[in-house]
């Protein structure tokens, strides 16, 4: 039966049995492959795609055909090309789990249910969620760059799960001296100094690590970072007991040179070394990250302006510096106390006015006893403290 005008058409083409449709969009005819042999099914993608154009959304047969894993491609190619130091992890990431289950897959196919069933897989394996959605990233960052360069029409929402593992870990100003100990006696200055550094700044191991001694101005009291993950350089002053320690890491080494070595050579991996020494300290499951959260609760404590702790930091947003700014139950008993501390000022304060409305010109002590009840113990027991 002929179909009616302006509705497309379903045909056969020759040396096929995959039915192929046609339709207009701008006064262009499109032809592609259904990809199937039954002919309502064909039926159905072409009203699909006669209803995209209906609705003012381009479609371009070619776009159907492009595979998720000519988008990995492309992702890959950016990262390389930006200079990104996480290429390296994309690609492990790409390798072992998201291209085997998606590089085949046409990216106009990849929608919720299919993310979902992903999801389903990986947990299946026993990943943690945080460990899930870094893939989703990749996959999204994928199809979102597709779009950028035409490639993909429309990208699907692709959820990310509830993320329960965050750290809360970090280093008490008594456990300090300790771990400082142990780190000269057992990893020597290299370890001694990357801790102070890491302690005072919170700066990532990364950061610390790729120190140059062209970086380090002794004279001037600053350290600059030239790169960091946020892409923006940054100077921090330096104190008294890091300056000393890198001056001795710097004695007689070249502008180009690591400011941190061991036996000669730059420290690359510490790992080992770092969990001795805080087995030995008695904090044995510190990380070095950690004490990028202890260095951010530090400086708010100290009274450093957040603005200022972030750029030495190097916190670009406020919600990232909020989560690590940890309250720890020491400084909750603190705001206790002072909770306490200032309801009593203030109860006292209160019933010494009671007392003076009621006595005008009586002394302190006879105020007291002829207060009300309720006045007379605020004062009571605002003398007792």
């Amino acid at each position: 039966m002929k179909r009616p005008r302006h509705t497309g058409s379903v045909y056969h083409r020759p040396g096929t049995s995959v039915l192929w449709i046609a339709y207009y969009q701008d006064g262009k005819k499109l032809r592609e492959s259904s990809g199937t042999t039954d002919e309502k099914l064909a039926s159905r993608i072409l009203l699909q795609k006669m209803g995209k154009v209906a609705s003012g959304i381009r479609v371009d047969p070619r776009r159907d055909k492009i595979r998720m894993g000519e988008l990995f491609d492309d992702l890959t190619r950016q990262y390389r090309i930006n200079g990104r130091k996480s290429l390296k992890i994309l690609e492990l990431r790409l390798r072992l789990h998201v291209a085997p289950y998606f590089e085949h897959v046409y990216a106009a196919h990849v929608n919720s249910s299919l993310v979902d069933q992903y999801i389903d897989h990986r947990q299946q394996q026993n990943a943690e969620n945080a460990t899930v959605n870094r893939d989703l990233a990749i996959l999204k960052r994928s199809l979102n760059l597709g779009h950028e360069n035409g490639k993909v029409n429309t990208v699907s929402h692709i959820r990310r799960l509830a993320e329960n593992n965050v750290r809360r870990g970090f280093l008490q100003s008594a456990q300090h001296d300790r771990l400082a100990t142990q780190c000269a006696k057992r990893g020597g200055l290299w370890l001694r100094s990357m801790f102070e550094v890491g302690y005072s700044y919170g700066w990532r191991h990364s950061e610390v690590l790729s120190l140059r001694v062209r970086q380090v101005d002794t004279i001037a009291g600053t350290i600059r970072l030239d790169d960091s993950k946020n892409g923006e350089a940054r100077q921090a002053p330096m104190t008294g007991p890091v300056r000393e320690l890198l001056r001795e890491c710097i004695r007689g080494k070249g502008p180009n040179d690591a400011v941190f070595s061991r036996h000669g050579k730059p420290v690359k991996n510490f790992r080992k070394a770092w969990q001795t020494v805080c087995v030995a300290a008695g904090v044995p499951t510190l990380t070095f990250h950690d004490l990028r959260r202890t260095a951010v609760r530090n400086m708010v404590r100290w009274g450093i302006a957040e603005r200022v702790a972030m750029t030495i930091s190097g916190h670009k947003t406020r919600s990232i510096f909020d989560r690590y700014n940890i309250v720890s139950e020491a400084d909750q008993r603190e705001a206790a106390r002072k909770m306490e501390s200032g309801q009593q000022s203030d109860n006292t304060a209160a019933a010494l006015e009671i007392v003076a409305a009621q006595q005008v010109g009586h002394s302190s002590g006879t105020a007291a006893a002829n207060a009300s009840p309720i006045a007379a113990t605020i004062l009571n027991a605002g003398k007792a403290n």
